[in-house]
Formats: structure tokens, C-alpha cells, sequence
């Protein structure tokens, strides 16, 4: 089939062929992808990525997202053969079924966690052209450094969380090998961090550290998502009714868990904390509180002191004022 060669396709777009009982099946469509001019693919299917691995001509992608797939494993084997990727994304993935990925300290729900990292990752010297990673936060114990990514975005999710913590139950660990594997030196943004990455691991030390671990950091952006106070435990919950007062404990809490946790970091210009309820509607601050209680308990200039910009929920706080 040579159609490929004539349509010289740059973005090749192939999801949701596993559904249907008759072809035509993914194998057939990679001579289409199998180009020189081939740049973006988004796909679901880990066997398309297989047989376009071991094509004569592998496409030079430059960005690949991988979609609604349980082939997390065998993607790894055939990452490396995709070299020229500059961005990836990987979203409503599953978990690694396999011995080594699980039981792992700070990852996972089970009632003895003995392992402190994940023994089966994929490094990503493997991709030395990658600057863009979107996956979910999981997956920062998967991919180990060193690496040269610039951007590094948590707003994807995977398919089932299993027995793993979820999102905002996360904390900051040292097995996150895609952070802690050696430092970051090109990393300038850090997105969509869930709210549970303010803080770090009790047992492990972080005031103080980050600066060796990101020492280029430019922007840290946080989605917190806000547990109904437990005086609402066991009742049917009005979120409508609820308001700042209501959860301004977690409020405290977290800010001051962040600065310690976070502090000092000195290339730090901006920093965006998103905050919304359990239902992902936005929690609308008091704008006073939080300049009063930035300004005289956060010590921002100490922990940030090149920090320009601060957005928490609704209310910006300019930090020269």
C-alpha cells in the first residue's frame, strides 16, 4: 500500500476501532501513518504504535497522545523507537499490572506498603528531544530522569485508580522518580499539580530542598479540591449553601503546608492555586483574608522572593504591593 507515501500526512488521528467486531482493524491503517512527513499522531491503540515501530520508515513524531488504553507497559517498550517527540500525552491510561508497580509507599491504598519506588519505569533519556509531558500524576513514579523537560502537566487521569491513592491524596515523595530521580535543569513550568503535591511524605525533609531539585522554576499552578467540612459528614450536603468560612481551616492549612514544603525557591516568579469543591465547582475567596494572611503568615518574600504573581481562586495577590 503506498497511498501513505502519496498523501504526505503530518496529523493521523485513529481512536475507537477496538469497538467494532468487523475491520477495518489498526494494522491496516499504518502504512498511512508509516511517513517521513508524519509529525502528530493521536491513537488508543498500543499495537498500532508497535507496528509502526517496525516499519521500515518510523514517522518522526514530534508529538504523540496516547489515549483510553490499557497498554501502558508495552508503549513503554516501543517508546524509545519515537526518539524525535518533543510532547507527549498520555490520558485515561491504566495502571501497570505488574509486581513491581505496586505496593508502593505513597502511591498506594494497601495496609503495608513496603516499596519506596517503582522497580519498572521508563527513562526518559530514551527521549532526549521531549520538552512537554501531560500525564497523570501517578505516572511521575513511572518515568525516571535524567531528563530535559520544560513543561510537565498533571491534568490528565487514569482509567481506573484502583488500589492507588487518588489525585488530591497525593503527596510529594521521593519515589516520584520523574522529580526526584536528579534534578530538573530545564523544568520551567509545572501545571495542574494536584492539591495533595502542596505538601510532601511525613518522614521525608523538604523545607529547603527544592531549589537543588528544580533549580530553573519559573510557575507552579495547583488544583485543590476541598473536602466538605466533617461537620456535613453523614448529612446530604448543599454545596450551594457552603461558603469561604466553611473551609477556610483547609485554606491555612495547605498555604502554610505549601510554603514549607515548596520554600525557598528562589527562580519562582508565579504561582496559581485553583480551588474548587467536591462537586469541581470554583470556592470563591474572601480577597481581604487572603492578602492579610498572605502578607503576615505565608512569608512569601522569604520563600519566593522573585515571586511577581500569586492566584489563589479568585483573588490575585500582587506580591510588590
Amino acid at each position: 500500500m503506498e497511498v501513505g507515501t502519496c498523501l504526505h500526512l503530518k496529523l493521523f488521528h485513529l481512536t475507537d476501532l477496538l469497538s467494532r467486531a468487523i475491520g477495518p482493524f489498526y494494522e491496516e491503517f499504518v502504512p498511512l501513518a508509516a511517513s517521513s512527513h508524519l509529525t502528530n499522531l493521536w491513537i488508543d491503540s498500543v499495537e498500532f504504535l508497535e507496528c509502526l515501530s517496525s516499519q521500515n520508515v518510523v514517522p518522526p513524531l514530534q508529538r504523540l497522545d496516547f489515549v483510553f488504553s490499557d497498554g501502558l507497559q508495552r508503549l513503554f517498550e516501543h517508546l524509545s523507537c519515537f526518539s524525535t517527540l518533543i510532547q507527549l500525552r498520555l490520558d485515561f491510561v491504566e495502571w501497570l499490572n505488574v509486581p513491581e508497580a505496586q505496593n508502593v509507599v505513597g502511591l498506594s491504598r494497601a495496609q503495608a506498603p513496603f516499596r519506596t519506588k517503582v522497580d519498572f519505569a521508563f527513562p526518559l533519556s530514551k527521549l532526549p528531544s521531549i520538552k512537554h509531558l501531560e500525564c497523570p500524576p501517578q505516572l511521575a513514579y513511572l518515568f525516571a530522569g535524567p531528563h530535559c523537560l520544560e513543561e510537565i502537566s498533571f491534568c490528565s487521569m487514569l482509567a481506573d485508580e484502583g488500589d492507588l491513592l487518588s489525585d488530591n491524596s497525593m503527596n510529594l515523595s521521593m519515589g516520584m522518580r520523574l522529580f526526584f530521580d536528579s534534578p530538573n535543569v530545564n523544568l520551567r513550568r509545572l501545571v495542574d499539580l494536584p492539591g495533595g503535591l502542596m505538601g510532601g511524605q511525613p518522614g521525608e525533609s523538604w523545607h529547603g530542598r527544592m531549589q537543588h531539585w528544580f533549580p530553573r522554576l519559573e510557575y507552579i499552578g495547583f488544583v485543590l479540591v476541598l473536602i466538605a467540612p466533617v461537620e456535613y459528614d453523614g448529612e446530604e450536603i448543599n454545596f450551594d449553601e457552603l461558603d469561604f468560612g466553611d473551609y477556610r481551616e483547609q485554606f491555612e492549612e495547605y498555604l502554610m503546608c505549601f510554603t514549607h514544603t515548596w520554600g525557598p525557591l528562589n527562580t519562582v516568579t508565579e504561582i496559581s492555586i485553583a480551588v474548587l469543591d467536591e462537586m469541581a465547582n470554583d470556592i470563591s475567596i474572601d480577597q481581604e483574608w487572603f492578602k492579610d494572611f498572605a502578607a503576615f503568615c505565608l512569608e512569601l518574600k522569604s520563600s519566593f522572593p522573585n515571586l511577581s504573581r500569586m492566584m489563589f481562586g479568585n483573588v490575585e495577590y500582587p506580591v510588590d504591593d
